[in-house]
This record gives structure tokens, C-alpha cells and sequence, in this order.
């Protein structure tokens, strides 16, 4: 049960990984940076920083407005992020 369960947290984190990396990927593409959509959003800018960043947890409707304001479909999105995870190499 052990083994199963680093396991399954091991793929958590990359999965983790793979979507905050696509996100910074989408806002260097949108040309829009983390600033403007943090005042978009209403979010202060410090709090929405570290959610881009990874520092802390970014809630789920923050995250689904985030993709609204940079206009980025929710399964276009997905799809990226599953297609990074995908071609990342092993760790």
C-alpha cells in the first residue's frame, strides 16, 4: 500500500507540474502578464503570484477564471497540459 500510494503521489506532483508550466506557457503566449490578470481577476497581486508559481494551492474557480481572462478553452488547455505531461522525460 505504500509503494501504491508514493506512487500515486509522484504522478500528482508531475501532473502539477505539467499544468503550472502550461499556464506560465499561455500567459508568455497571450503576451499578458501575471499583473494584469491578477487585477482582472480582483485577486491581490501577491496571492495570484504564488498560485502561478506553485507557492500555494490555486483554488479551482481562480483557476477556470484565469483561462477565461487569458481566453483559452478549458479542454485546449487540458489537452496542452496533457501533451506536456506526456513528452516530459522520466524522472
Amino acid at each position: 500500500m505504500g509503494r501504491v500510494f508514493r506512487v500515486e503521489q509522484e504522478n500528482a506532483r508531475n501532473y502539477t507540474k505539467a499544468i503550472l508550466e502550461q499556464l506560465n506557457a499561455e500567459f508568455a503566449a497571450s503576451g499578458t502578464d501575471v499583473k494584469q490578470v491578477a487585477a482582472k481577476l480582483g485577486i491581490d497581486y501577491n496571492t495570484f503570484r504564488r498560485y502561478v508559481n506553485g507557492e500555494r494551492g490555486m483554488p479551482m474557480h481562480v483557476f477556470w477564471a484565469t483561462l477565461a481572462a487569458l481566453d483559452i478553452a478549458e479542454d485546449v488547455f487540458v489537452r496542452r497540459a496533457r501533451e506536456r505531461l506526456d513528452s516530459a522525460p522520466a524522472e
